[in-house]
């Protein structure tokens, strides 16, 4: 899996700490692997199909960091390309886990290897 713009490993590295800080029980990780699944217990999660999620306006416009949590790697990229990605996911491909969010932190969505279900939260559907 790939978009056009990689981020440096020290971007990567100084991102991801920030969403851990926000968002993530440290001491989940170890038992639930995963930064969606360790989520600090007051946090307000929805899930819904990636179908659903894919038609809302609020991922539009804007710069978004994706997270491939599998490869330890994070891209900016667009709502556009995000959708291209998972629509033309093969049925063996969809074993992805990727988080999405933006600058502000405010929201972030999880596109889980769960039958691409989408975790979401801060987003108009919570």
């Amino acid at each position: 899996m790939e978009f056009e713009k990689r981020c440096s490993a020290g971007e990567t590295e100084y991102r991801i700490q920030r969403f851990i800080s926000r968002y993530v029980d440290t001491e989940k990780i170890p038992n639930r692997i995963l930064l969606w699944n360790s989520l600090k217990d007051e946090i307000k999660t929805v899930c819904r199909p990636f179908s659903q999620v894919m038609t809302l306006d609020f991922f539009h416009g804007k710069t978004l960091f994706v997270y491939d949590e599998r490869d330890h790697v994070l891209w900016r990229a667009s709502w556009s390309e995000v959708l291209q990605l998972v629509s033309h996911l093969e049925p063996w491909e969809e074993n992805i886990d990727l988080l999405l969010f933006d600058e502000s932190l405010d929201w972030f969505a999880a596109i889980t290897h769960e039958d691409l279900l989408t975790l979401c939260v801060g987003t108009p559907l919570v």
